[in-house]
């Protein structure tokens, strides 16, 4: 029965873990996107935003964005596959 609790307890972290990192995403994509000068709208997901500028930006600037979009997807999406896989320094090797 402790393990099941246990077990849940796990499974919820990691599901708020994962909504934080998803608005983290955000805030990295925004200050990117600042520093390049490039004007938004505040979404409520990276796929809106994706959207949203995809409807806004030239080609090229679209382009640009799409890799601040990916290198940023790709980095925290690793650091909680790692995290899930029970590393103990995910977070540590994401910011250094």
């Amino acid at each position: 029965m402790e393990e099941s609790l246990l077990f849940k307890s796990k499974k919820e972290v990691k599901r708020l873990l994962r909504e934080k990192v998803e608005q983290a995403k955000l805030d990295l994509i925004y200050t990117e996107l600042n520093e390049l000068n490039i004007s938004y709208n505040k979404c409520d997901s990276v796929k809106e935003l994706r959207k949203s500028l995809k409807k806004s930006l030239s080609k090229l600037d679209y382009n640009k964005v799409i890799v601040i979009i990916d290198n940023v997807n790709n980095k925290l999406e690793n650091m909680l596959n790692e995290l899930d896989h029970g590393s103990t320094n995910a977070f540590t090797k994401l910011m250094t």
